[in-house]
């Protein structure tokens, strides 16, 4: 099975020259599974700025051969060969074919690295790397269910429950709502929480920069303003041109596409009793206040949340 996009199944491996190794240089930018990760990179790429790594942490690639799918990683956690690799790919000491696939800059001193396989080990990367900054996404969970269920991917619930070190530290109490679990909505709305409330959890204001999927469709302007005056670029007009067009993996019946609503077309396809299902499985982990019946976040409380938590 390739592991490549169609589009680029036949392309030649490429030549890449990486100077400046040091994962200062780097940019992460994480998020879930459906989320718009690919679609905000390219916001954040907007000029070919950056060499653009995509999915290093994607399970069975070599990179990245010691992490687990969806790994979670105490911050404390020394293990030399996770760091080794970790490094490997934040200082861009990497060349593989599908993590460089849509990479279009052949020199680069700076790298977008987008992952969506991460979110579990922020905490960790926070404290290793510290001087790369680190960029989340958020989506409603709903979308993302109903995103998943349409594509017919499953959730995988042994990922996280497979994980002693996870389910003994952050997820105790939640172990067995996880486990008494039975459809593939609730797992996918289980996973977004676990993949949302451990960095949420484990990190302060300060070590993260949130970005929100429906403020980007809704004021862009503002959200991408205050995104890039975290990341210390300039702001350019002209992002707002490229923050209009589809990723590379839209899909021909996304919503950006199709035109219809970009955050509140879920509404439509899921029933009153899986969202009431969703709501109970978000107030479990208290994300309800970010997210509830209404497709736009409460910003104030994912930070809040952040700062009670850290």
């Amino acid at each position: 099975m390739s592991f490549l996009h169609p589009l680029h199944t036949h392309l030649p491996s490429r030549i890449i020259v990486d100077r400046r190794s040091h994962h200062s240089r780097s940019i992460l930018l994480a998020g879930t599974v459906r989320s718009g990760t690919t679609w905000a990179s390219a916001i954040i790429n907007y000029n070919n700025e950056y060499r653009y790594l995509f999915e290093p942490f994607y399970p069975a690639l070599e990179c990245c051969d010691h992490f687990k799918p969806r790994p979670y990683l105490p911050p404390e956690n020394q293990d030399p060969q996770l760091l080794q690799q970790a490094e490997a790919i934040f200082c861009g000491r990497i060349r593989d074919r599908r993590v460089d696939q849509f990479n279009t800059r052949i020199v680069s001193s700076k790298r977008l690295i987008k992952v969506i396989h991460a979110n579990l080990m922020l905490k960790w990367i926070r404290i290793h790397f510290p001087a790369m900054p680190i960029v989340l996404l958020l989506r409603h969970p709903c979308a993302i269910a109903h995103s998943l269920l349409r594509l017919g991917w499953a959730a995988v619930p042994q990922h996280f429950l497979q994980q002693q070190e996870l389910m003994s530290n952050a997820l105790r109490p939640f172990r067995k709502h996880l486990e008494r679990a039975e459809s593939a909505f609730e797992h996918h709305i289980f996973m977004w929480c676990i993949e949302t409330y451990v960095p949420l959890k484990q990190l302060a204001p300060g070590d993260v920069h949130l970005i929100f999927y429906e403020r980007l469709c809704e004021q862009p302007e503002a959200e991408i303003a205050g995104l890039f005056a975290f990341l210390g670029k300039v702001y350019d007009p002209r992002v707002l041109a490229r923050s209009k067009q589809p990723s590379p993996l839209s899909r021909p019946d996304s919503a950006i596409i199709s035109g219809d609503s970009l955050i509140d077309g879920w509404k439509g396809g899921i029933t009153e009793e899986q969202l009431e299902r969703a709501m109970e499985i978000l107030h479990l982990f208290g994300l309800d206040g970010i997210y509830g019946e209404q497709p736009m976040p409460n910003v104030e409380n994912a930070y809040d949340m952040m700062a009670e938590l850290a």
